[in-house]
C-alpha cells in the first residue's frame, strides 16, 4: 500500500500448478487434471478455466492420512540418508534391475487413498531382513506409490472425461515416478506432463506468472 502496488491473491497450489504448466503444450489448456505431490500434500484437482481467464480447481482426489513425500522421507532417514530423502530413493529405484514380483498392498477407493499401511509393511519388511537392501526397499515404495497413481488416475479420468494430467511438487520431479507412471498411463491414453526438476519444487515462478496474467488482464 505504500508504494500503491496492485496485489493479487493466490494460493501454493495455483502456484505449483502454474510453474508446472510453464512451456508445456497441452492439448486443452482450460481444463486438465493436476497432481500435487510433495512432502506436506498429495492432492489431485479438476481445473477449469473460468470465463474471466483465471483457473477455478475443484479437489477430486487425493490421500486421507499421509503423503507420498512423508512416505519417501521417512524411508529415507531410517535407511540413513540426509534429509529430504527423495534424491536418494529415486536413485536407489533406477538402479535396482530386478522386477518386484510381490508389491506391497495398497489402498485406494473412488479417487481417494490411505497411505500409512504402505509404511506399515515396510518397516515389517525391514525387522525381517537381515541384511537391509537400500535399493529393493527403494523400488518397493516408488512401484507401491506408481500404483497407487495409476489407480486413482485411471479412475478419475475416466470419471471426469479429462485425459491430460500435470503433475507438481517435488515427487513428481522423481525420473523413477515420471518415466514408469507415463508408460502406465499411456495405455489409457492418459497424457502426462511432467515438468524439470526444478519447476516441480519451486511454487515462486508460478506466482510471478500468476501475477503478470493479473496485470494483463487488467485488474
Amino acid at each position: 500500500s505504500t508504494h500503491n502496488c496492485p496485489f493479487f491473491k493466490t494460493s501454493h497450489q495455483e502456484n505449483h500448478i502454474e510453474s508446472s504448466l510453464l512451456g508445456k503444450n497441452l492439448l486443452d489448456k482450460n481444463r486438465f487434471i493436476a497432481v500435487h505431490m510433495s512432502g506436506g500434500t498429495t492432492e489431485i484437482v479438476l481445473v477449469n478455466k473460468g470465463k474471466c481467464g483465471k483457473y477455478e480447481f475443484e479437489i477430486i482426489g487425493g490421500t486421507k492420512d499421509v503423503s507420498f513425500g512423508q512416505l519417501i522421507d521417512r524411508l529415507g532417514v531410517k535407511l540413513s540418508y540426509n534429509f529430504p530423502c527423495g534424491k536418494y530413493i529415486d536413485k536407489n529405484a533406477l538402479e535396482y534391475e530386478k522386477t518386484i514380483e510381490n508389491g506391497l498392498k495398497t489402498s485406494v477407493k473412488e479417487g481417494y487413498m490411505n497411505l500409512s499401511g504402505i509404511e506399515n509393511q515396510l518397516d515389517k519388511i525391514m525387522s525381517n531382513q537381515k541384511e537391509i537392501d537400500k535399493s529393493f526397499l527403494s523400488k518397493l515404495l516408488m512401484d507401491a506409490i506408481i500404483r497407487n497413481m495409476f489407480k486413482l488416475l485411471s479412475y478419475l479420468c475416466e470419471k471426469h472425461g479429462v485425459y491430460e494430467v500435470v503433475f507438481a511438487g517435488g515427487v513428481s520431479a522423481s525420473k523413477y515416478i515420471s518415466k514408469n507412471l507415463t508408460q502406465k498411463l499411456k495405455k489409457y491414453r492418459i497424457k502426462t506432463h511432467f515438468t524439470h526438476a526444478d519447476l516441480a519444487t519451486d511454487n515462486a515462478v508460478g506466482c510471478a506468472l500468476i501475477g503478470i496474467q493479473n496485470l494483463n488482464l487488467g485488474e
